[in-house]
This record gives structure tokens, C-alpha cells and sequence, in this order.
């Protein structure tokens, strides 16, 4: 997902390495990875916290898929990509 630079900051890139990023600069963050508060979602939206909930109280896709596929007693990985949890929860749901 792309993340807009709110203030001036040192922050460690997608690739691990502390970078100096300024207000407005765009930087690629995969899921997995933590991002600061003050990154924005590039079209709106605040970058998740480390629970993965935004400051609304909204779920992330992905922990919406994980609960339902709890609920469902199916077996996935905390790493699966969206696609798969996706096929998974059709197959469980399927049963």
C-alpha cells in the first residue's frame, strides 16, 4: 500500500534502512509491515496501528478474513496472503 509522509521524519524503508523522508513523499509499505502513525493511506485513511485496527475502530481486510475464518474453524496462517485467505474462507464456507 502507498503512505504519504505527513512531517518530517527518519524512518527505517520497506527495505529496513533508516531514510529521511519529508512531508508528501510516498513510500511502498507491504501488509505486514509496521508503519508510523503519521504516514497517511495515499486516498485517505490513517496507517494501522500495531493491533491493526485505525483509529476509527475499523478492522483491516485481512483481520476481518482471520475472524471469519476462526468463527469457521478453518486452518490458515497469520502470514497467507489476502487472495488465499480469500479461496480459503469460499472453501470453508463451502463445507
Amino acid at each position: 500500500m502507498k503512505y504519504i509522509c505527513e512531517k518530517n521524519c527518519f524512518v527505517r524503508n520497506p527495505q529496513g534502512v533508516f531514510e529521511r523522508f519529508n512531508v508528501g513523499d510516498e513510500v511502498e509499505f507491504g501488509d505486514v509491515e509496521k508503519v508510523s502513525d503519521h504516514f497517511k493511506r495515499e486516498g485517505g485513511g490513517d496507517s494501522s496501528n500495531e493491533d491493526g485496527a485505525d483509529k476509527k475502530g475499523s478492522k483491516s481486510e485481512r483481520e476481518e478474513l482471520q475472524g471469519k475464518l476462526k468463527k469457521l474453524g478453518a486452518t490458515f496462517s497469520p502470514k497467507d496472503s489476502l487472495p488465499k485467505l480469500r479461496t480459503i474462507l469460499k472453501e470453508a464456507s463451502a463445507d
